[in-house]
């Protein structure tokens, strides 16, 4: 009576719960993950683990990595430039990855590039850089020095700056944003 008692001694009497054993694994080349520099992390709808590395992008299939390669098939091998920081699962499944190449979306076993409104590769840092999806589809995506949203169209998919539909809510000139996401709502 009155002496402190453990959380086993309580959870065998039924008073509270045990915690749940915290398990760890280790993963490298021997499992196919052959960069183990990670940036980025993401568990999709189907329970697929995404993992973005300093130099390419690869989904844990359960006991080996998958790589994924980009549009211009360059691998963790293709030297800089693929740094995967940004990882988002849109409402649809597509993942997206944010790169210091450019922002990409997965298409079967590789990467297609998005390019921004000059027709060339979108200028990110892969490191600060943050993807959110908008309440009506596509994306927001933080690129360097500047905001922008991507929406799929008939010719693909195109990225230009964003601009709210609500004057209020527009940007200044000057301003730095380093950082987007979404509430529960999707807003």
């Amino acid at each position: 009576t009155g002496s402190p008692r453990s959380m086993a001694a309580e959870a065998q009497d039924g008073l509270a719960p045990m915690p749940a054993p915290y398990l760890f694994a280790t993963y490298g080349r021997a499992q196919g993950l052959a960069n183990p520099n990670v940036f980025s992390l993401l568990q999709d709808r189907d329970d697929f683990l995404w993992v973005g590395t300093q130099r390419g992008l690869y989904r844990f299939e359960g006991t080996r990595f998958r790589h994924f390669a980009d549009a211009q098939g360059r691998s963790e091998q293709g030297g800089d430039g693929n740094l995967m920081g940004a990882l988002l699962q849109d409402r649809a499944g597509r993942i997206w990855v944010g790169t210091q190449s450019g922002l990409y979306v997965v298409e079967g076993d590789g990467l297609a590039a998005i390019d921004g409104e000059d027709g060339r590769p979108l200028s990110l840092n892969a490191t600060t850089s943050t993807l959110a999806e908008l309440p009506g589809g596509g994306l927001l995506v933080v690129a360097v020095s500047k905001l922008l949203q991507v929406q799929g169209g008939p010719g693909g998919w195109r990225a230009e700056p964003y601009v709210p539909d609500d004057p209020q809510h527009r940007l200044e000139s000057g301003t730095q944003i380093r950082s987007v996401g979404t509430d529960a709502n999707g807003t």
